[in-house]
């Protein structure tokens, strides 16, 4: 079966950044990362073209990239279901792997990917597990998930993941925000601070690790910065980005064709020298009031990249692409050419 709804892309994204909310007063009690980019350059480079013209599977939005044990790449969407398309080194069609359902192997959608070491780690936010492959894609095993998650990343260190959204463990009883898991469910760490809001949308965030030893924290909506020790995911310092990047107020809710859409986070990663990247989807430069969800995200969102300096606690660059990107690791981030039907993948570079 080929999927080729545009509007199903369109719903697909809005439905994920609309389901954010903020409060003007959680961001305002906050010190902003200082803005240091004047008279810095961040460049995007073409890495890959992984073209899904003439597959069964087509990218939608939110299609996540991720790297396949010995190489190539890997691609989850929610219109694919359980199904991976697979792509060599060189972006050339390689196949497809996994299939849609609950049992054994099997996948429950749109599923994060981690490659660790000769294994492939699967987080299946549908199925509530993490399901471990061989380099082969044969299934090893699974284990549960301690909660919702809307991000993924490696932990540093070791054999581990860490994974944002709604964690519940760590016998407090408590809901937290962040939780480092590993293959041993008792060496699971919990952290990161839920607010008491009546609305749990104001709680959809994104992490990442530095190698400094500190996990970042950043809310879709309003850019409220959480920063915390690595070690116990303990609270350091709380922040929030500069002004523009996020909007301070609830996004507008209702018909894309008729509203703006706020700024909202799209992605956090960091890379290997410390730098955090962080992807910001923003209104299309040539977005106006009546444009017809039809023409598909491509013609709603285009993408901030934001460079930022941990130790510094600032922002260090910044950057426009101007398509839908999200982050894959380190420098490189996943572009959706709707158009096209195909993602491109590039890496970026700061000069300073």
């Amino acid at each position: 079966m080929i999927f080729r709804d545009r509007r199903f892309r369109v719903i697909s994204l809005t439905c994920l950044l609309a389901m954010a909310g903020t409060t003007a007063a959680a961001a305002q009690d906050r010190r902003a990362l200082a803005d240091l980019s004047e008279g810095s350059r961040v460049t995007a480079h073409d890495v890959v073209r992984l073209s899904f013209a003439g597959l069964d599977l087509a990218p939608d939005a939110l299609a996540r990239v991720f790297r396949l044990p010995g190489g190539g790449w890997g691609v989850s969407a929610g219109v694919f279901r359980g199904v991976i398309q697979r792509f060599d080194r060189d972006g050339a069609p390689a196949g497809t792997f996994g299939r849609s359902g609950e049992g054994p192997g099997e996948l429950g959608g749109q599923v994060f990917g981690v490659p660790m070491d000769d294994e492939l780690w699967i987080v299946d936010p549908r199925n509530g597990r993490l399901s471990v492959f061989a380099e082969d894609l044969s299934h090893v095993g699974d284990r549960p998930l301690p909660g919702r998650v809307f991000s993924v990343a490696p932990a540093a260190g070791g054999r581990g993941l860490l994974i944002s959204g709604f964690m519940y463990g760590g016998g407090s009883g408590e809901t937290r925000g962040v939780a480092r898991i590993s293959l041993d469910e008792g060496a699971d760490a919990f952290g990161g601070p839920i607010e008491d809001d009546p609305n749990p949308r104001v709680q959809i965030h994104m992490a990442a690790e530095t190698p400094a030893g500190e996990v970042w924290t950043v809310a879709v909506s309003g850019g409220a910065v959480d920063i915390l020790k690595s070690d116990d995911l303990s609270l350091l310092e709380r922040l929030r980005l500069p002004g523009e990047e996020l909007a301070q107020v609830a996004p507008t809710r209702g018909n894309l064709s008729e509203d703006r859409p706020a700024p909202q986070l799209a992605g956090i990663t960091a890379d290997s020298t410390g730098l955090l990247w962080i992807a910001i989807a923003v209104a299309d430069r040539e977005w106006a009031p009546g444009l017809d969800p039809d023409d598909g995200a491509a013609k709603v969102y285009d993408t901030r990249i934001l460079a930022v300096d941990p130790a510094e606690r600032a922002v260090i660059g910044k950057v426009r692409l101007d398509d839908l990107c999200l982050p894959v690791e380190g420098r490189i981030v996943s572009c959706v050419d709707e158009l096209g039907e195909a993602i491109r993948l590039v890496t970026l570079a700061i000069e300073r």
